[in-house]
């Protein structure tokens, strides 16, 4: 660390002296330097003294201590406070020289940060509480006071300085948004007490911090407090629908889509493609393979996929969805263009973690104007999930690289009505309360 010092000094001397031969053959040379000499001076005292005070802070021989009690910089002061109450843990020294350090500056802030801790750490809450008041009232927020005066509290228990700097951060410093959700989270277990304290802005964040905690009880009042604010962002509850999901909380997955997408949703969501593909919740996933490309259609609606023929591709377009039990009917519109390889895409559908659905199309034809198809299915009492897809699997022949185009448009589901299905024993998952 000298050698560099020494090294970046001897740069800046060099560079100075040089400009300084520049300007001694202008007019008015004398003048200009006078005016060198006393920067010189100047930046050298200002060097000497931050590389002093600096060297200083950081030396823990006990021959500095004699030489450390004249020291009357309060930056120095501070960090030496902080060397012992860190490395050596001698609070009585480090009250000590944050105390001197505000003797020489009443409002040197780290000292009153530092001097809180110290006290705090001995047991004296009182005068502890009474130096954070301090800062909290003496000193403008910024990111990184609101922060310390944030932690001090949180370790003090002092609420409503915690609460008053965890909101200025969560609104004033977006970079430390997440960690302000994630120290409430921790703070105040109950999510009733954390929404009221924070407010509806911060309701999405609040259930995302409560998904990566992996908190389910937590995130179902979190959701019916975003409901009720009358905006519900969809990425969040694209989120919340995958994490359920993953819960095998299947029905209130299927509740929360329904309320995120509205009722007039059809069962099989953006079946014409007109919106773009979600890859998440219960809309479409397109596996991301080497070889295939995808784009929306001509005009704005259907789906259009192109294998380029360098690659032997296992590839799905899918869809998985919350139905009741009952007979349904898929179908929809599919046209090909030159498709090559034994291996052709073709439709299936079947149950989610359940038994008794497994049905299979036909491959479709390599050349194939727009044509209709439908593939009847039947959902049995012990699936709550379905998944649609459309499927190419790896070929085994030795001309195995898939090329061409499959276009796909107006895919629907319909249930069909029958006699069991049109029975008052008959139920609804989107029409579900699901209880927390």
């Amino acid at each position: 660390m000298a050698l560099r010092n020494k090294e970046t000094s001897e740069s800046e001397m060099r560079i100075f002296f040089q400009r300084f031969r520049q300007i001694t053959d202008k007019p008015g040379a004398v003048i200009l330097r006078s005016v060198f000499i006393f920067l010189l001076v100047a930046a050298g005292l200002f060097h000497f003294r931050a590389a002093f005070l600096t060297q200083l802070a950081q030396n823990q021989g006990s021959h500095m201590a004699a030489f450390s009690r004249s020291l009357t910089d309060p930056d120095a002061l501070a960090s030496l406070a902080r060397t012992e109450l860190l490395r050596n843990a001698d609070l009585p020294a480090a009250q000590n020289l944050y105390r001197r350090a505000l003797s020489h500056f009443v409002l040197h802030l780290p000292s009153w940060l530092g001097i809180t801790e110290v006290l705090h750490d001995q047991g004296k809450e009182k005068e502890a509480a009474a130096a954070l008041r301090f800062v909290h009232d003496r000193f403008p927020n910024n990111e990184g006071i609101s922060w310390s005066k944030a932690l001090l509290a949180g370790a003090m228990g002092q609420d409503r300085i915690m609460t008053e700097n965890l909101i200025w951060l969560a609104d004033n410093a977006p970079a430390k948004r997440k960690e302000v959700i994630a120290m409430a989270v921790l703070t105040w277990k109950d999510p009733e007490i954390l929404t009221r304290k924070f407010g509806s802005a911060f309701y999405p964040e609040i259930l995302e911090e409560y998904i990566r905690n992996d908190a389910f009880n937590e995130t179902v009042p979190v959701w019916e407090k975003i409901k009720a604010s009358g905006t519900i962002p969809q990425p969040v509850a694209m989120q919340y629908v995958d994490y359920l999901v993953g819960q095998n909380a299947f029905l209130l997955a299927a509740k929360v889509w329904a309320e995120a997408t509205g009722p007039d949703t059809p069962l099989l969501y953006n079946g014409s493609f007109e919106k773009p593909v979600l890859n998440s919740a219960f809309g479409w996933r397109i596996s991301r393979t080497a070889g295939v490309s995808w784009k929306q259609g001509d005009y704005g609606t259907g789906l259009e996929i192109t294998f380029d023929g360098t690659e032997n591709v296992g590839f799905q377009l899918f869809q998985t969805l919350p139905l009741d039990p009952g007979e349904y009917i898929f179908g929809g519109v599919i046209e090909t263009d030159d498709l090559r390889t034994d291996q052709l895409p073709f439709w299936t559908i079947r149950g989610v973690q359940c038994t008794g659905l497994s049905e299979q199309g036909e491959m479709t034809p390599p050349n194939q104007h727009a044509t209709e198809f439908v593939l009847p299915f039947s959902v049995p009492d012990n699936c709550e999930l379905v998944r649609v897809a459309l499927v190419r699997k790896k070929s085994f022949h030795f001309d195995n690289k898939i090329s061409g185009k499959v276009r796909v448009n107006n895919l629907d589901i319909r249930r069909r009505e029958t006699k069991s299905s049109a029975s008052p024993q008959n139920f609804s998952i989107r029409s579900l309360s699901v209880q927390p």
